[in-house]
């Protein structure tokens, strides 16, 4: 979906979840950290993508 950060598996084939809610899941069921990234920016030496970290931050 275009806009929506999503979650996915298997080096980008298979698609889990929309990310923000993946993210909330997680540390509902206690996870103490989360390391986000980017399939986009990998390896693009452009650094995080800000507008993924903050939706999570938000939540």
């Amino acid at each position: 979906m275009f806009g929506v950060y999503e979650v996915y598996t298997l080096n980008g084939k298979n698609q889990v979840k929309e990310s923000v809610g993946f993210a909330v899941d997680a540390v509902r069921l206690g996870a103490g950290e989360i390391v986000l990234n980017s399939i986009d920016l990998d390896g693009t030496m452009k650094g995080y993508d800000l507008g993924l970290v903050k939706s999570v931050r938000e939540k």
